[in-house]
Formats: structure tokens, sequence, C-alpha cells
């Protein structure tokens, strides 16, 4: 079960990453956030969701492949 719940979290992660990206940001960042600061998580996740998604659109194409990576692994644990 713990291996199925990994793969839906990096899954969900790489969802989140690639929409950051995307013109569907705003109503993503919405419910997303709003699923994290349930969980407990920071109150200042609507922010750092917000910040997360600069660096994605200002990195250049070399840099954008490892950011996503990056921040794939920090969403996956957090939605872990």
């Amino acid at each position: 079960m713990d291996s199925e719940l990994a793969v839906l979290a990096a899954s969900g992660a790489t969802t989140l990453v690639s929409l950051m990206v995307t013109d569907s940001w705003t109503h993503a960042r919405e419910l997303v956030g709003r699923y994290l600061t349930r969980t407990g998580t920071d109150p200042d996740t609507f922010d750092d969701l917000q910040d997360t998604r600069t660096r994605l659109l200002a990195a250049d194409s070399t840099e954008r492949e490892w950011t996503a990576r990056e921040v794939g692994r920090r969403y996956g644990d957090r939605l872990r």
C-alpha cells in the first residue's frame, strides 16, 4: 500500500508541476493550496506555490528540467 501511495503522490506532483507552466495554473493553485492548507502545512502555501511557479517560468531550458524534478520531489513529499 505504501508503494501505491508513493506512486500516486509522485503522479500528483508531476501533474502539479505541469500545471504550473500553463494557463490553468490560477485555478489549480487555489485547489492545491486549499488541500495543502487543510492538511496542516504552512499557512504560506499559496505564496510558496506562486513562488515555485515563478522559479519554473524563469528557468532557462537547461535549468527547467532540473527545477521541475526538484519541485516534483518536494511536492511529492508534501502530498505523501
